[in-house]
């Protein structure tokens, strides 16, 4: 199918992989009406899980925009940007903390000193009478590695439960995002378990939700929508980023076209698959790619799963979900990757292969008498 171009050079481009996102083709997942349900609820504190560039950094500041200010002040702290000293110590950890949802919750007053956690909980109730205040703690996994992590979780999981004999604290709602799972935010023995959260599990776009992302630009260039839509699916298997990727290049180069020529025509698949083909050969240098093999070779437990699956050994559905959080696996079987762009990628002879040298320690394993060999630690 051929399309005429109908753009210009004054044309907006509405789409957007990199960084957070709110723009008019920023579309909505169960997960935006479950958070919302939650909060409203304010039974528990939400939990969203999904693995890193998964979009929720763009689903916190979507629902933080459609959550109603006369009732709900809000907050945001992204724990990703804290600094290495703040991150290994303490008090600086808190006072950036706090500094934060100051400055977030847009109060004026400056935090005085505390001895406890709780009393700065309590100041900024004290400074916000007569509404509710939800603060978003985003990127919670960049703790995992914290000293004082547990405490610092225990600490939140206090406030919850302390709301049962002081209706004050009920007023406050933390929302958790990261790629984590709950249990690993305590793992102390000693302590309770991080058991007062909701999961808010973040989904990949369906065929349906990534139609409406293309909307506007099937509208645009005249092509039916769900022809766009499952054509870009096939690649990315409903991926927010690929998806917004895709679509980014694909609006640049309609609107490249028209700037060309004005009666000049296009094989809008042609480019699409000309498009997947420049992000796969080009993946070794993008740091969405680079994330996700990092991401693999720190979870111990996720290359585990990773290299029985490659064997072919079948995986538990908790097995699973610790390479979901790596960004490389679908959540559910039977794949091995998440889309067929990033099997491309980190397959054997993809641009950051993770099979070949696996395959062949596997191998020298089994030949030197170690059956079921998993090198994990070797990779």
């Amino acid at each position: 199918m051929q399309v005429t171009i109908e753009m210009t050079s004054h044309s907006v481009n509405p789409y957007r992989a990199a960084g957070t996102f709110s723009g008019p083709t920023y579309t909505e997942r169960q997960a935006d009406r479950d958070l919302r349900r939650s909060i409203k609820q304010n039974q528990r504190y939400p939990y969203v899980l999904a693995p890193r560039q998964s979009g929720k950094s763009s689903l916190i500041g979507h629902v933080r925009q459609s959550l109603c200010e006369a009732e709900i002040r809000t907050g945001f702290v992204d724990f990703s940007i804290f600094q290495p000293e703040e991150i290994s110590s303490r008090d600086a950890f808190e006072a950036r903390f706090f500094d934060d949802c100051r400055r977030t919750l847009d109060l004026a007053d400056p935090f005085p000193s505390f001895e406890r956690f709780v009393d700065g909980i309590e100041w900024m109730l004290s400074r916000s009478p007569g509404v509710r205040l939800v603060l978003f703690l985003d990127e919670v996994d960049a703790l995992l590695l914290c000293s004082f992590k547990d405490a610092f979780f225990s600490t939140i999981r206090n406030v919850f439960n302390e709301g049962a004999q002081r209706p004050e604290l009920k007023r406050i709602q933390f929302v958790l995002a990261g790629a984590a799972r709950p249990e690993e935010l305590i793992e102390d023995r000693l302590r309770s378990p991080f058991n007062v959260g909701e999961a808010i599990v973040l989904h990949d776009l369906s065929v349906e939700e990534t139609k409406y992302t293309c909307a506007i630009l099937a509208e645009r260039v005249r092509i039916p929508v769900s022809d766009l839509a499952e054509s870009i699916f096939e690649y990315t298997g409903g991926s927010v980023y690929l998806t917004q990727l895709i679509l980014e290049n694909l609006w640049n180069r309609a609107v490249d076209s028209q700037l060309a020529s004005s009666s000049r025509r296009i094989a809008w698949r042609d480019h699409v698959l000309e498009i997947v083909r420049e992000i796969i050969e080009s993946a070794a240098d993008d740091s969405h790619f680079q994330s996700i093999q990092s991401s693999l070779h720190k979870s111990k437990a996720g290359l585990r799963v990773y290299h029985r699956l490659l064997a072919g050994v079948s995986v538990s559905a908790a097995e699973r979900q610790l390479l979901w959080f790596t960004g490389l696996a679908p959540r559910d079987p039977p794949h091995i990757y998440r889309n067929y762009i990033y099997q491309r990628v980190f397959s054997a002879q993809g641009p950051i292969d993770q099979e070949t040298q696996w395959r062949r320690l596997y191998l020298i394993g089994r030949a030197g008498g170690a059956e079921g060999m998993t090198p994990e630690v070797q990779v």
